[in-house]
């Protein structure tokens, strides 16, 4: 199983976590220019800034977590590991950096401990994001091949946070494939709120579930509006295609004389 760790949604603490040593302004500016660069993408900035906030306060779990996703992201794993292991021991009850290790453990492809991992962050009925969580437990039970313990996750994901839009667009996946193309629909359109408002992948999928149904009118918005919202995306080269099929399929003798008057008003 190969999964990278966007897909499993990594946890950074916030600016609002701050350090035990918040009295110390130097230790507040890097902790705070590090977390910034981090979520900002700037890994070289963050691991700089980071590097000096552990100087600081060697024995803080968010700075260790913060630093180890900087370390993933410029690519050295083992650097990353060390340090979000060294957060979990400074502070057992850190299940961000339980949630982060896990998806580390999953993408090294070692699912046993990853799902143990994953499981344990569940035991902490306090932590906010069990949402994410349990969709990372049906990334694990998807490449088991296992349906029925993935939609049972995703639900449980969405029963977490009914926003949570991984889980629905990972249900109208399994929707789409399963050819209930009304189940899938309706999951793509909620995946395309939220969070993931300015992801293209759930507009696409609900341009190609409406030409599906036979929908071209709408099919064909969707596709219009991706090309006009996400110009520079793969998404927007796919949506080209599929209305260069649709123009295609309309313009068909036999699709003309089926079609006319088929067509229905989008229904969003």
């Amino acid at each position: 199983m190969r999964i990278t760790l966007t897909a499993l949604l990594i946890l950074v603490a916030g600016c609002a976590s701050k350090p035990e040593l918040a009295n110390d302004k130097e230790l507040d500016v890097h902790y705070g220019y590090g977390t910034d660069a981090l979520m900002s993408k700037n890994y070289t900035d963050a691991i700089t800034h980071l590097l000096k906030a552990v100087e600081l306060a060697p024995k803080n779990p968010e700075v260790h977590n913060n630093l180890g996703m900087a370390y993933y992201f410029k690519g050295e794993r083992a650097s990353a590991e060390s340090h979000i292991r060294k957060a979990m021991a400074l502070d057992p009850k850190n299940t961000d950096a339980r949630n982060n290790l896990a998806s580390l453990r999953l993408e090294a492809g070692d699912v046993i401990e990853a799902e143990a991992l994953y499981k344990e962050c569940l035991k902490d009925l306090t932590y906010e994001k069990q949402a994410r969580v349990y969709f990372n437990l049906s990334l694990i039970e998807q490449g088991r091949g296992n349906l029925a313990k993935t939609e049972s996750y995703l639900k449980l994901s969405l029963k977490e946070d009914d926003g949570y839009c991984p889980s629905w667009f990972q249900l109208g996946q399994m929707d789409y494939k399963a050819r209930r193309l009304k189940e899938a629909l309706k999951n793509f359109r909620e995946a395309g709120m939220g969070m993931c408002a300015n992801d293209p992948a759930p507009l696409y999928w609900q341009g190609v579930v409406l030409g599906e149904q036979g929908d071209t009118l709408s099919a064909r918005m969707k596709f219009d509006e991706l090309e006009t919202r996400f110009p520079r995306t793969q998404y927007a080269a796919q949506a080209r295609e599929q209305i260069t099929r649709l123009n295609l399929h309309e313009s068909s003798p036999a699709a003309s004389r089926a079609g006319r008057g088929g067509v229905t008003t989008p229904s969003y």
